[in-house]
């Protein structure tokens, strides 16, 4: 039970991750459109 626990915790730690670098990118693209 533990290692899944932990695996499912490093796969909520990764979408995490994904979804924050998504987030930068998208803010990055567009504050090139819109420069600020």
């Amino acid at each position: 039970m533990k290692q899944t626990d932990s695996r499912k915790n490093i796969n909520d730690k990764l979408e995490l991750n994904i979804d924050f670098y998504n987030h930068i990118r998208v803010k990055r693209k567009t504050k090139k459109i819109y420069p600020a």
